[in-house]
């Protein structure tokens, strides 16, 4: 039995094909050019033909990038055809997630509460390492990586605000006992 080499198809004839590996080597070239000049911030130092808005995203921090997605509407609304169209940031949700661990130390102390909001912590990791990892790619794609907020961190955060809200019903809907 003959071992082929990567990239190498063979025929129908049992012969390796040369266009057909030639075009394989071509592709290959264009792939490793590709993920070079989107991942390496070394790679544009002195070339003029990298576009400029991958020549920013290379140089942007973290930090711009976040400010990017935690200013980001999480949801839009209108009221009526002809009001304006407002929206709920990614911000706010963050700042609802620190009083929901407040309300759950200084109020709730449910077991189920506590598991909520440690669950929506570490579904709030999950955007950040793409953040972190894939900083050029979150630069330059806000658009399509909000989706990467509401999994899991959103529904963690939903089922926690849901939670609290019944028990603070609970919690006021008691009778007063002398």
């Amino acid at each position: 039995m003959r071992t082929l080499r990567a990239g190498c198809v063979p025929s129908l004839s049992g012969a390796a094909d040369p266009t057909r590996n030639a075009h394989h080597d071509v592709c290959r070239t264009h792939l490793v050019q590709r993920r070079t000049s989107r991942t390496s911030p070394w790679y544009f130092d002195g070339n003029r033909t990298v576009p400029e808005n991958i020549k920013e995203s290379q140089l942007a921090s973290i930090s711009q990038v976040l400010k990017k997605y935690v200013n980001e509407g999480a949801f839009y609304y209108q009221f009526g055809k002809q009001a304006a169209i407002g929206k709920i940031t990614f911000q706010s949700f963050l700042v609802l997630l620190v009083m929901l661990t407040l309300a759950q130390f200084f109020y709730f102390r449910d077991d189920l509460m506590k598991t909520l909001v440690a669950s929506s912590y570490i579904g709030l990791l999950g955007p950040l390492s793409w953040i972190v990892i894939f900083k050029s790619h979150s630069y330059l794609h806000v658009h399509i990586n909000c989706l990467f907020w509401y999994l899991p961190l959103m529904l963690f955060l939903f089922v926690g605000y849901g939670y609290a809200v019944k028990l603070l019903w609970l919690r006021l809907s008691k009778p007063l006992t002398s």
